[in-house]
């Protein structure tokens, strides 16, 4: 039986595969009752996978985590996003391959993934949680003019969507660290392409 993080990417590959394109309001209409967590895990691998590779695309991405992290930070039960930003197309086919090639990732991320340390998924570590967010996807902005560097905030973030996806505290204590780490070489990287 699929654990959690595969059975949502599962049921979104399965919800978007009618179409040759498919909207950002039709990928949060598919996830909406998973949470926040399953809606965070959209930008990251739309960045992650190759419509990454978009001029502009990176970007994007990033202002879509950030307008969900604030969300998160405020303590809204519901998602809201802009009708210019919902009305976003991507191609499917991009996708579908995308999530083809990370459902071994997931099945992985299930196996070693579960409730763990229930005390520290709490309301306020998610809100504490969502301002980390914030942080490194504004550093994808300047990120996208380094190749593949954008990657990094982005992985980051996607083990903090997991961590609320499979309520693991251990996990989300591992992002937190991760954080630490992805600042740290965010710093180094933009730092050596202006010096």
């Amino acid at each position: 039986m699929p654990g959690k993080f595969e059975q949502t990417l599962e049921e979104f590959q399965t919800n978007i595969d009618d179409s040759n394109k498919v909207s950002i309001e039709k990928m949060l209409s598919v996830l909406n009752n998973r949470g926040f967590g399953a809606l965070l895990i959209i930008p990251c691998l739309i960045e992650l996978f190759p419509t990454g590779v978009i001029p502009g695309v990176p970007s994007f991405c990033a202002t879509l985590i950030i307008l969900f992290a604030v969300q998160i930070a405020l303590g809204r039960r519901y998602p809201w996003v802009p009708k210019k930003i919902g009305h976003k197309n991507f191609k499917v086919d991009k996708i579908d391959k995308g999530l083809k090639q990370f459902k071994p990732v997931a099945k992985w991320i299930d196996r070693q993934s579960r409730k763990r340390w229930k005390w520290l998924m709490t309301h306020t570590t998610e809100r504490i949680s969502a301002i980390f967010i914030i942080g490194l996807a504004a550093c994808i902005y300047p990120l996208e003019l380094v190749p593949l560097a954008s990657s990094i905030p982005s992985i980051t973030i996607l083990l903090f969507a997991i961590s609320f996806i499979t309520k693991d505290g251990l996990l989300l204590a591992g992002a937190w660290v991760v954080s630490i780490l992805a600042f740290a070489s965010i710093f180094y990287i933009i730092y050596t392409s202006i010096v």
